[in-house]
């Protein structure tokens, strides 16, 4: 292959990748990280008062649809880390995270567990409960155990409405359609010669 057709090819190549990445990179939205009050209200031996701090992150994926990964670090035990997501009905976040911990005492216990989340868009507190399997990696032993309780917002607020965060379907549609008709010479929705004339055109400002 020649260098002026390896240059075409990656030229194509790359235009290809615009027509196909244009549509989907608006959708997609980080919306911060924050903190929350943490607190374990019962567990399967009964009413419990425990607390601790959840940092965490919410990613807006389009749609009512987010993600949500999160934290808890623990001075006296391994760290808790979280990850899941859910979607926004009327004024709830509903999240399905996977939890997991492995205890740093040295005897091998660890905890797996399925968490669900209840979360208030205007508040961003909410409830929880979880459902799991305990561990040991050494002795193969393992069991079951059950927590709820309540997280309460005590760091910065994010909002969680789409309109805020990000464009509509009608407004992604129409920039993904301008982007296309740039590159696409003549509308025909396929990449071949005459889109990497127009190409080398556009990029050596020809045009």
């Amino acid at each position: 292959m020649t260098k002026t057709r390896k240059f075409i090819f990656g030229l194509v190549l790359s235009m290809f990748l615009v027509f196909i990445g244009v549509s989907v990179s608006g959708a997609v939205q980080y919306l911060g990280e924050t903190i929350w009050n943490f607190t374990l209200t019962q567990n399967d031996k009964g009413a419990t008062n425990a607390n601790a701090t959840l940092t965490g992150s919410i990613t807006y994926m389009g749609g009512t649809y987010y993600t949500m990964q999160a934290y808890i670090i623990l001075s006296d035990d391994g760290p808790v880390v979280f990850a899941g997501g859910g979607t926004l009905i009327g004024d709830i976040l509903y999240l399905s995270m996977a939890g997991s911990q492995r205890h740093t005492e040295g005897s091998g216990n660890c905890d797996t567990d399925v968490i669900h989340m209840e979360i208030n868009k205007d508040t961003l507190n909410g409830t929880f409960y979880a459902v799991g399997n305990d561990f040991n990696v050494n002795t193969i032993d393992y069991g079951d155990h059950f927590a709820a309780g309540t997280i309460t917002l005590t760091g910065n607020s994010i909002s969680l409405d789409a309109s805020e965060i990000s464009c509509s379907q009608s407004e992604l549609d129409a920039a993904a359609q301008a982007e296309r008709e740039k590159w696409d010479a003549n509308g025909d929705g396929q990449i071949g010669l005459e889109e990497a004339v127009r190409a080398l055109n556009i990029v050596s400002s020809i045009e």
